[in-house]
Parts: C-alpha cells; sequence; structure tokens
C-alpha cells in the first residue's frame, strides 16, 4: 500500500509538470469564459480563472489554484468531476456542493468554512496543509481519503459512506461521525456554529443541553427530538417541520423561523427573544409558562395552543391575530 501510495504521487507530479506546460498554451483561451457546461478539460491550468456556474465537466489532470470564493463554484454547481488533479489555495466558504466526485487528487493549502457537501464522493485524495472548518458532509463516500497537517475542526459527516482506513484518520480530530456521535456532543453542553443543514431528518434524538449558533435549518424534518435546556442563538429556519418536540425550557434568540411548522410539541417554560416568525403555522403546542421578548410575528397562525401564565414584551403582530389566544 505504501509502495503504491508512493507511485502514484510520482506519476500525479509528473502529470502536473506536463499540465503546467500545457496549461499556458490553453489560458488565455479560457480566461473570459466563467460558464461551463458538460465540458471535458485535459491538462489545463486555471489560475485566477473564473469557474464560477459550472455543470457537468470533467477536469482530468487538471491545475486548479488562487481562484477566490466568488469566482469558484457557485452553489448551482453540480455533477462535476476532478480526477488526477492538483487544488491549490482555493478557499470556499458558505456553498452548497452538490454531486461533485474528487478522485485521485491533492488539495493543497486549502480551506472549506460553513460548506455543505452533498451526494459526493472523494476517492484517494489528500487534503495537505489544508482547514476543514464547521462544514457539512451529507451522503458522501469517502476511500482512502488522508489529511497530512490538515485541520478539522466541528466537521459533520450525517449519513455519509466511510472506509475504516479514513474514519481511523478523521477519529484523531475535531470531528462528528453520524447522528450518535451529535447525541454525545449533547451530553457535553457543546456549542455548534455556522453549519449548513439543508433537507436532513433528525428523528428520534436527544439534544438535550445543545447549543446551536448561526446555524442554518432549510427543507429540514426535526421529529421527535428533545431540546430541553437547548439553546438556537442567530438560526435560521426555512421550510422545515418540526414535530414532537420535548423543548422544556429552550432559548430561542435573535433568530428568523420562516415558512415552517410545528406541531403537536412542548415548548413550556421557554424563552423566545428577538425572534422572527414568517408564515408560520404552530399546532398544538404547549408555550405555558414561556417568556416572549421582542417578537414578530407575520402571517402566522396558533391552533389549539396553550399559554398559560405567559409573559410578553414588545410583541409586534400582523395578520397574526391567533397568537396567546386560549386554547378552545
Amino acid at each position: 500500500m505504501f509502495k503504491k501510495r508512493i507511485i502514484y504521487k510520482i506519476i500525479l507530479l509528473l502529470i502536473l509538470s506536463f499540465t503546467s506546460i500545457i496549461a499556458i498554451q490553453n489560458k488565455s483561451n479560457i480566461k473570459k469564459q466563467i460558464h461551463y457546461h458538460h465540458k471535458k478539460f485535459k491538462y489545463q491550468l486555471f489560475d485566477q480563472t473564473s469557474l464560477k456556474h459550472v455543470s457537468h465537466c470533467q477536469f482530468i489532470s487538471c491545475y486548479i489554484k488562487n481562484i477566490n470564493n466568488n469566482n469558484l463554484f457557485h452553489s448551482s454547481s453540480k455533477n462535476n468531476h476532478i480526477i488526477g488533479s492538483l487544488i491549490d489555495n482555493i478557499h470556499l466558504s458558505n456553498k452548497q456542493l452538490n454531486n461533485f466526485t474528487i478522485n485521485q487528487t491533492q488539495i493543497n493549502k486549502s480551506s472549506l468554512k460553513s460548506m455543505l457537501i452533498r451526494e459526493s464522493s472523494f476517492k484517494l485524495t489528500s487534503f495537505k496543509n489544508s482547514k476543514i472548518l464547521n462544514t457539512v458532509f451529507q451522503n458522501t463516500t469517502f476511500k482512502r481519503v488522508s489529511f497530512p497537517d490538515t485541520t478539522l475542526k466541528q466537521a459533520i459527516f450525517l449519513n455519509c459512506d466511510i472506509d475504516t482506513e479514513t474514519e481511523d484518520i478523521l477519529r484523531k480530530q475535531d470531528v462528528i461521525l453520524g447522528f450518535k456521535e451529535l447525541e454525545k456532543k449533547a451530553t457535553k453542553k457543546s456549542r455548534l456554529s455556522h453549519h449548513p443543514f439543508f433537507n436532513i431528518t433528525f428523528k428520534k434524538l436527544n439534544l438535550n443541553h445543545i447549543q446551536f449558533n448561526h446555524t442554518t435549518f432549510d427543507f429540514c424534518n426535526i421529529d421527535t427530538v428533545t431540546l430541553r435546556n437547548a439553546a438556537l442563538k442567530n438560526n435560521t429556519l426555512y421550510k422545515t417541520n418540526l414535530s414532537k418536540i420535548q423543548g422544556y425550557q429552550i432559548h430561542i434568540a435573535n433568530s428568523t423561523i420562516k415558512d415552517s411548522t410545528i406541531t403537536d410539541s412542548n415548548i413550556e417554560n421557554a424563552t423566545l427573544k428577538n425572534t422572527t416568525f414568517i408564515n408560520t403555522t404552530f399546532n398544538n403546542i404547549n408555550f405555558d409558562h414561556s417568556n416572549w421578548d421582542t417578537i414578530t410575528l407575520i402571517n402566522s397562525k396558533f391552533i389549539d395552543c396553550s399559554f398559560e401564565n405567559i409573559t410578553t414584551n414588545n410583541i409586534r403582530l400582523i395578520n397574526s391575530a391567533t397568537f396567546a389566544k386560549k386554547k378552545k
């Protein structure tokens, strides 16, 4: 196995040397174009070149370097394949990458921050002298991936297929491998920050005491989850459904919940502060003894909810007249 890796690295270096020579000839031809669809690139250099809107493309033995976040892989980019290439000094943040295949590629002096990577694959790939921070990998495959001199912090892997070799490496870092380890983080009252969750189902989880900060939940389903004494601060929930939530003494602050539903839940003794609800429906919720401070409700409705002994301050209602109405 060691010899195979040495041979692979030698081949990669030879390819990249050849690439740099040929790439100079091709660079001027691709410098201005930023939209690529169903294209195949071989032995080309992309240095400060815009690759913003790219889909169904192949990069074979290419050198991708020094492209800023705004000009590389818009969130609409998908179904791209990077094979036998070198990625250098690339820093991506706050984006979503879908259906990417990265195979036999070396990623140097680069970073992923608050990224969501879904339905993708990393094989025989090395992250070297890089950083992976607050990034969520979802339904993604990892086979013989290494991370020499690379820092992983609060990287979350959900529903991922990870081989034993890669898993052993990851467990030496600050990562969360699956929902069970997410529950373990909750028992330690951990604060998870700047994570993007998209179309993920959280079901039958004990997340008491967990703290989500600057987190987004888009198109998620949160079902039968306990969130007692949990904290949600500076979060955004969009088109997310919550059902059977046990949220005694939950703290929600500085957040926005839009186009969502919350049903059959207990939010007793909760604290809600500086939060906006838009087009949100609450059905059969126990809000008894909760504290509402500086809350905006827009086009939201409450059906069969209980508001016994709640305290309110600075409540702004816009087409949300059912707030705090007695349960029938």
